[in-house]
């Protein structure tokens, strides 16, 4: 059991990393997507979020299987980070500094 005792710190990592991603997309979807169809995107994000978590769990899995828990956990931080910066990277996303106004 030794070998755990570096786990408790890596899922508050992942936990913010997680959270940091939200935030960003939930950022992005109410500023890109019109007022009448802001249900339909968050619902539609929401939904696919969702659908996808039975597949990163397998995904989860199979690597701690095969990898052991150490380079499992390194993979997946390594992709929740590469998908944090994604706006880093695209200048798609720098454009979007004018927010929209918002009415009452």
């Amino acid at each position: 059991m030794r070998h755990l005792t570096w786990l408790p710190p890596r899922p508050f990592g992942v936990l913010l990393s997680a959270t940091l991603l939200s935030v960003a997309g939930d950022g992005i979807t109410y500023q890109l997507a019109p007022e009448h169809m802001r249900g339909r995107a968050v619902g539609t994000m929401t939904a696919t979020a969702l659908a996808a978590m039975p597949f990163g769990a397998l995904a989860a899995g199979a690597l701690t299987g095969s990898l052991g828990l150490a380079a499992a956990t390194a993979i997946f931080g390594g992709v929740y980070l590469l998908v944090t910066l994604v706006p880093v990277a695209f200048p798609l996303y720098r454009q979007m500094t004018d927010p929209r106004p918002v009415r009452p």
